[in-house]
Parts: structure tokens; C-alpha cells; sequence
């Protein structure tokens, strides 16, 4: 579990860089409508995972996931 949930964190933690390297995060997410219905998944997965995992880890996640949430639903 710490091993996918790295990957997922490294994964978050890339899609809001590529998002506010694109200059418009709005347009860029926009243009990937099956990631922002994966949303709820990614929230409902981080809550049945993160007790089981390392509390460093666990914050990490929390924290990659809120950086996501905001970058997709909200001005950066």
C-alpha cells in the first residue's frame, strides 16, 4: 500500500505543477473532464487508505489531495 500510495502522491503533486505550468489550470483541467470525476474516488480512496498508513505518509497524501481539490476547483 505505502508503495501505490507514493506513486499517487508523486501523480497529484505532478498534475497541479503541469497545471500551473500551463498558465490557465482552469483550461487545463477543463481539458481532462475524466479526472475531475475521478475526484469524489480520489477522496473516498484517501480516507479508506490513510489510516493504514504512515502518519508522514498519510499527511503527505492529505495534503497532495488538497493541493489537487483547490488546483481543479478553484483559481490558483
Amino acid at each position: 500500500m505505502p508503495i501505490s500510495t507514493a506513486d499517487t502522491i508523486i501523480a497529484f503533486g505532478s498534475l497541479v505543477r503541469r497545471a500551473h505550468a500551463s498558465g490557465d489550470t482552469a483550461t487545463f483541467f477543463a481539458a481532462r473532464p475524466a479526472l475531475r470525476r475521478l475526484m469524489p474516488h480520489f477522496q473516498a480512496a484517501r480516507n479508506a487508505t490513510r489510516p493504514h498508513l504512515p502518519t508522514g505518509m498519510a499527511n503527505s497524501l492529505d495534503g497532495s489531495l488538497a493541493a489537487l481539490t483547490h488546483a481543479v476547483t478553484g483559481p490558483c
